[in-house]
């Protein structure tokens, strides 16, 4: 399939679009910067009508601005990695340190538990352990999407789910995540589930 910036085929995706690797670190390196190029070379805005593969910084940033926003929901601005307002970052860095103080906390409550004990009834096991292994999978599968997506306190506690569109470079990780808290989840609750061969625990 082809890039959706400059056209030329590709085999992966990047930033969650059908994008090539140069247009993705193109598009970062700008964001980084905070300096998006202003000069169009033709002067109009068109480089890209007559040559997809255009060097114009311009009109190829624009472009792969408006490919990003059409991925994104619509409440989500792209302008905010390019603006990088320091008041958002400030309360987003507030939100993100009492959410990890709230969420060591938790992880610190769970675990002092023997969970894996055969002393421990079954369903406090499977209870505790299940708790865990989701509250693990939220704080892994938040850490994956990117900081654009998470603007509002809402984002952080869970009183606001937002969903986001499924995309290959977000759905792997996510899926190795699962797979990981899951045996993770088998062994503590089940102390019979090591004993299984690979296979049959697969």
């Amino acid at each position: 399939r082809p890039c959706l910036i400059c056209n030329l085929p590709i085999k992966e995706c990047h930033l969650g679009i059908d994008c090539c690797r140069a247009c993705s670190v193109f598009y970062k390196r700008i964001c980084a910067s905070n300096r998006p190029p202003v000069v169009c070379k033709r002067g109009d805005g068109t480089c890209r009508d007559k040559d997809t593969f255009t060097s114009c910084r311009k009109c190829r940033f624009v472009r792969f601005t408006e490919v990003l926003a059409g991925a994104l929901p619509t409440d989500v601005l792209v302008n905010s990695l390019i603006a990088r307002d320091d008041t958002v970052g400030n309360e987003m860095s507030l939100i993100a340190d009492r959410r990890s103080k709230s969420a060591l906390v938790l992880f610190s409550f769970l675990v002092e538990k023997p969970l894996s004990s055969t002393e421990t009834p079954i369903l406090d096991r499977i209870r505790w352990n299940y708790s865990l292994m989701c509250h693990t999978r939220k704080s892994g599968e938040i850490a994956t999407k990117p900081i654009n997506c998470h603007l509002k306190q809402g984002d952080f506690d869970g009183s606001n789910i937002q969903f986001h569109p499924a995309t290959y470079s977000a759905v792997v990780p996510n899926m190795r995540l699962f797979t990981s808290t899951l045996f993770d989840f088998g062994r503590l609750t089940f102390p019979d589930f090591m004993q299984l061969s690979e296979e049959d625990r697969v």
